[in-house]
């Protein structure tokens, strides 16, 4: 990106409160982003911010509107060498849908198939409410949310330009 589109992007913030009065900072620490990722992290901090963002959080602005447009990430699948055939009633009436299954789905957590969320039963698993209440379903984070590589995955594919703050 150039120093006068750097610029004039970030004079589209002007309707932003407390607005700085010098950009070299910015520059310094946006520069290697590319055109379209900043022109979509400026309109992302255009809908969302009341102030003025400093860069680290323009760099989540990047992030953030570059996921809306990002290939979504997928688990491993593995070709089953006999493939079915699943019917499924058509909710419209009519013929039912007959799809051929060709691949299976592998996770890495089977209790919760790689979302890191993992679904319990209340009053099987107490659910931390304090008064009487009925059965019902909640999840919980899973345990395999440190470990779990296609969850790492799914992270790592979502920031990009974006760094954890360093230690003063």
């Amino acid at each position: 990106m150039t120093r006068e589109f750097m610029d004039k992007q970030l004079g589209r913030l002007v309707a932003l409160r407390g607005m700085p009065g010098d950009s070299d900072p910015y520059w310094d620490a946006l520069q290697d982003i590319p055109y379209d990722a900043f022109r979509a992290g400026i309109a992302h901090a255009l809908r969302t911010r009341t102030w003025f963002p400093v860069p680290a959080e323009l760099r989540l602005d990047c992030d953030t509107a570059r996921t809306r447009t990002h290939e979504p990430v997928y688990p491993q699948v593995e070709e089953l060498p006999d493939a079915k055939v699943v019917e499924i009633p058509n909710p419209f009436g009519g013929e039912p849908l007959r799809i051929r299954v060709t691949r299976e789905w592998r996770h890495d957590c089977e209790t919760c198939g790689d979302t890191g969320w993992s679904s319990r039963q209340c009053p099987d698993t107490h659910c931390g409410r304090r008064f009487d209440h009925g059965p019902h379903e909640f999840v919980e984070q899973c345990a395999c949310l440190e470990w779990n590589p296609t969850i790492r995955r799914r992270k790592e594919a979502h920031v990009k330009y974006h760094t954890k703050p360093e230690a003063a």
